[in-house]
């Protein structure tokens, strides 16, 4: 659970709000389960174990997923709070252009977008958990972005 607790003038300055989210949420869930499973978040961290398929621990992380954007929209609709919405398909597409478009909405312009520090983990593997968990669990179906299965 997030702990949304926090208000909005926290910070005592004016905060420029992003909120990212993912278009396929199995994607997302089967992230978070390979992560939690491996102990590695980022590419730069050693995988400590391999993950194994398991649906209910991604059908766990899709109620989360649901659960923490419900927070978050609250808490966005409570303070009158309108964010920057970006996708991370839309960051992993055209990353140049959405760091821009986030550095401009925050007055931060910048001239180069630095190379990022850790390299996507996606691989077959992710690709065969969300269609093998699609197949199982058809009523999740509508969470995923096919075409990016």
């Amino acid at each position: 659970m997030l702990d949304l607790d926090l208000n909005a003038n926290y910070w005592g300055v004016p905060v420029r709000w992003v909120r990212i989210m993912r278009q396929n949420e199995i994607r997302q869930a089967i992230s978070f389960v390979r992560a939690s499973q491996s102990e590695s978040w980022n590419s730069n961290m050693e995988v400590q174990r391999e993950p194994i398929y398991d649906g209910d621990a991604i059908e766990i992380a899709l109620a989360r997923i649901s659960d923490e954007n419900t927070q978050w929209q609250k808490y966005f609709v409570d303070n009158n709070i309108v964010p920057l919405d970006i996708t991370y398909e839309q960051l992993t597409h055209d990353m140049d252009a959405t760091v821009r478009l986030v550095m401009n909405h925050i007055d931060s312009p910048i001239d180069t977008v630095p190379a990022p520090q850790t390299k996507k983990q996606s691989d077959a593997t992710s690709k065969e958990w969300a269609e093998r968990f699609v197949l199982e669990h058809p009523e999740h179906a509508h969470r995923a972005n096919v075409s990016s299965l």
